[in-house]
C-alpha cells in the first residue's frame, strides 16, 4: 500500500492520497478479514503515472494524475489533436509518443489546443467535422499568430455550413467533404490534415475555393518545429 507525500484537506480534515493498493483494500473490506501488508508513505505523487501501468491508462487518465496540469481539462479530442500535431506538424515518430510524453506535449501547447476545441468549435462534436486533422491545423494557426476572430469564423462555417461570403466557400467545401468521406486510421487523418492546411490558408486570406487539394508544404509551422513537406522522402 503506497501513500503520497501530498495530502488533501476536506471539511476540515486532512487525508492522505492513496497511490497504490486500492483494489487490495477493497478486497480486505469485502472479505471482512484483517490482512498484513507493507505500507509506504511519503512518495512523490508523480509515481502514480507508472505504478500498476499493466492496467493501461489513457492519456486523459495520465493528465488527471499529472502534477502541474492544475484544473485543465484534457479530453480524448485534446489528446488526438496533440498526437496529430506530434506526427504531422513536427514529423515525430508515432511509436515514440507514450501517454506520459503525450501529456507533456499537450501541457506545452494546451493554450492553442484548447482554443481550437472550446473557442473555435465551442466544445461541440460533429461527426466528421470536428476531427483531430481539422483542429490540429487550427491549433497550429493559433501559434502562427493568425487572426483569432477569423479562426472562429472558420469554426462557425464548419459547424453550421453557412458561409457569409465567397471567401468562406473553402470551409464549406471542406465541411461537405468531411461529412461525405470516411477517413479512418493514420492515412485518413493525414489527408484531412493536409487538406485543412490549404483550405484554412485560403479562408484566412479570404480567397474563394470550391475544390480542395492537399497542401504540399507546411503552411502553419509550429514553434520549434522544422517546416515539413507533404512529399514522402525517397528511400535510399
Amino acid at each position: 500500500i503506497a501513500f503520497a507525500e501530498d495530502s488533501v484537506r476536506k471539511e476540515g480534515k486532512t487525508y492522505e492520497i492513496l497511490l497504490d493498493g486500492q483494489q487490495r483494500l477493497w478486497a480486505v473490506i469485502n472479505s471482512n478479514k484483517p490482512t498484513k501488508m507493507m505500507v509506504t508513505r511519503g512518495l512523490p505523487i508523480d509515481i502514480q503515472l507508472t505504478v500498476d501501468d499493466h492496467a493501461k491508462r489513457t492519456v486523459t487518465h495520465v493528465a488527471a494524475l499529472r502534477r502541474g496540469m492544475g484544473d485543465k481539462t484534457v479530453t480524448s479530442l485534446h489528446a488526438a489533436i496533440g498526437r496529430t500535431i506530434w506526427i504531422h506538424g513536427f514529423g515525430y515518430n508515432k511509436v515514440l509518443i507514450s501517454n506520459e510524453t503525450s501529456v507533456e506535449f499537450i501541457a506545452k501547447y494546451y493554450e492553442g489546443i484548447d482554443f481550437a476545441v472550446t473557442e473555435v468549435f465551442h466544445g461541440r462534436r460533429k461527426r466528421g467535422v470536428t476531427q483531430s486533422g481539422v483542429l490540429a491545423v487550427v491549433t497550429q494557426a493559433f501559434y502562427a499568430k493568425e487572426d483569432k476572430e477569423r479562426l472562429k469564423e472558420f469554426g462557425k462555417v464548419m459547424l453550421d455550413g453557412v458561409p457569409a461570403n465567397e471567401g468562406d466557400y473553402g470551409a464549406l467545401a471542406l465541411r461537405e467533404w468531411t461529412l461525405t468521406h470516411t477517413t479512418s486510421g493514420s492515412g485518413g487523418t493525414k489527408e484531412v490534415y493536409w487538406k485543412t492546411q490549404r483550405v484554412l490558408r485560403s479562408f484566412l486570406d479570404r480567397q474563394p475555393v470550391k475544390k480542395i487539394y492537399e497542401a504540399r508544404e507546411q503552411l502553419f509551422a509550429m514553434p520549434e518545429s522544422t517546416p515539413r513537406s507533404n512529399t514522402p522522402r525517397k528511400s535510399k
